[in-house]
């Protein structure tokens, strides 16, 4: 994890990406955020124990201004499996803030918001929040504070979903929404800002090698959008028909239906029709 949070952190710490991301998540695509509006903000916190200095690092973290006060401090960590510790870890994230302001004496404190992108293979379902992951006796419940987790899973996102985005992040979410509701990727020609960094966040998330011919998009010639590096993927969908038009052949003689097997591979739409009726796809 520690080489994918390295590489996840290049696309979103880009103001443009990580206020689309915020306004795609938080707002339904809703431009609250501007990307002129944000700063760069020290990832990581440190607190003593004991006599000892421990640190936390998030991925990337930015303040919200106004241009004279922070609305807010606004954080993404990246998720590539379900961490059962997550409430526990992004509470201590918001803490180190909150407590820094303090110890800074800041006279009017900023609300502190983390989300988490995560691109695992499983839905996320729990846990959601704090109560999700703590053993709670029921006569202390009522005095136990809950922690909610703002977790966006991006590996099941719809179609529709993903078009909030505006940014090369919305060719990541295209990405995961093409694979979720098609089960294959057939490319996006939008040109991206960010190629570089796009290649290599999808490299590390998805696990797919053919990524790395893409990374360095600077030189001439090299890839600047998600179609180029996928170029083929036609070919793979024709593959595809073709094993769906094998299996409807195999149950049609398999039924003794010879004569509808041979019209149909003739006539398309004769074809189309067996296809649904048998519930090939």
């Amino acid at each position: 994890m520690a080489e994918k949070d390295i590489t996840e952190k290049i696309l979103e710490a880009n103001n443009d990406v990580f206020s689309d991301i915020i306004n795609g998540c938080l707002y339904q695509g809703e431009q609250v955020v501007s990307p002129n509006d944000l700063k760069d903000h020290f990832a990581i916190s440190s607190f003593e124990n004991k006599g000892k200095l421990y640190s936390t690092e998030r991925d990337v973290s930015k303040l919200w201004t106004d241009g004279v006060f922070t609305i807010a401090c606004l954080g993404v960590e990246n998720q590539t499996t379900i961490d059962v510790n997550m409430p526990l870890r992004v509470i201590a994230y918001d803490g180190n803030i909150y407590k820094k302001q303090a110890d800074d004496h800041v006279a009017n404190p900023y609300p502190v918001i983390t989300l988490v992108l995560y691109f695992g293979e499983q839905p996320w379902k729990k846990p959601l929040s704090l109560f999700d992951r703590l053993t709670i006796n029921e006569k202390l419940k009522p005095f136990v504070n809950d922690y909610k987790l703002h977790v966006f899973d991006i590996s099941h996102i719809t179609k529709a979903q993903a078009q909030k985005f505006n940014s090369d992040f919305k060719v990541v979410a295209d990405y995961f929404a093409q694979i979720y509701e098609n089960g294959y990727y057939k490319g996006n020609p939008q040109e991206l800002k960010h190629p570089e960094d796009t290649f290599t966040l999808m490299k590390y998330v998805t696990g797919i090698e053919k990524f790395e011919q893409f990374i360095n998009a600077k030189e001439e010639g090299g890839a600047t959008n998600m179609y180029d590096p996928f170029e083929d993927a036609e070919k793979r969908g024709e593959a595809r028909g073709r094993a769906s038009v094998l299996k409807l052949m195999q149950k049609l003689y398999a039924l003794g239906r010879e004569e509808d097997a041979k019209r149909a591979a003739t006539d398309e739409k004769y074809l189309a029709r067996l296809m649904k009726e048998l519930a090939i796809q």
